[in-house]
């Protein structure tokens, strides 16, 4: 993911149309993986997972 990102900043650096797009889907998915990540935290300890 991190990998999309640096490319698509470097096409956005470069002036491709599609550059932004790719740092904008690499954002997306980032978010949605922190999201993610706050939901297992909750879910571990509702249930006292480890």
């Amino acid at each position: 993911m991190k990998v999309e990102a640096s490319e698509g900043a470097a096409l956005v650096a470069e002036c491709a149309p599609h550059g932004r797009v790719m740092v904008a889907q690499a954002q997306k998915t980032l978010a949605d993986l922190e999201a993610l990540a706050v939901m297992e935290e909750l879910v571990g300890e509702m249930y006292g997972a480890d």
